[in-house]
């Protein structure tokens, strides 16, 4: 792990694509979050600002439901 600039610690694996900070949705209720996805598949969950990637998509405000 390496630090970011706001403090948190942030993931050194990197992802082809992040989805960062959307309201994430799954089985065991809704956090807010980053999900990271490789080569077309989700590959990781974080805390918001977390995770490292190639792309970067804003979700912040939106609901993100992975699966």
């Amino acid at each position: 792990m390496q630090s970011c600039e706001n403090g948190k610690r942030q993931l050194a694996e990197n992802f082809d694509l992040v989805v960062r900070g959307g309201h994430v949705v799954t089985p065991g209720g809704v956090a807010v979050g980053d999900v990271g996805v490789r080569q077309g598949r989700i590959a990781g969950f974080g805390a918001a600002g977390t995770l490292a990637g190639a792309r970067l998509f804003e979700a912040a405000g939106l609901h993100v439901l992975p699966g």
